[in-house]
């Protein structure tokens, strides 16, 4: 049996399909055809998110109130990083294990008090 040299993706795909494993689809950072639509809370919460600005979240704030709270270093980074992951649609791990609405309702109380 020879090891076939795989160059790219599309490599890949068509010795998966020749030994007769079902096509993977999509590989990489594709966006998903159709994504899990946003539960109707966090679209609220997600509205009340859009309108923050970096400057309502000073660097240094503690978001949450456990000791394992996240402290942010850069709100510009901060906020950037929420809205990656607000970009990868309600599938995400963070979104379907419920960490990142509780991310996003701390910075949007604490835009708030600084409002």
């Amino acid at each position: 049996m020879t090891i076939p040299t795989l160059r790219s993706h599309a490599d890949l795909r068509a010795h998966l399909v020749a030994s007769g494993v079902p096509d993977p689809g999509p590989i990489g950072k594709g966006k998903d055809p159709d994504p899990e639509p946003w539960p109707p809370e966090m679209a609220a919460l997600l509205e009340r998110f859009a309108a923050i600005t970096p400057d309502q979240i000073p660097a240094g704030t503690r978001l949450g109130a456990h000791s394992g709270s996240a402290v942010v270093v850069d709100p510009i980074q901060f906020l950037a990083s929420l809205r990656a992951e607000i970009a990868r649609e309600a599938g995400g791990p963070r979104a379907r294990s419920g960490v990142l609405a509780q991310d996003i309702e701390a910075a949007c109380e604490t835009a708030e008090r600084n409002a």
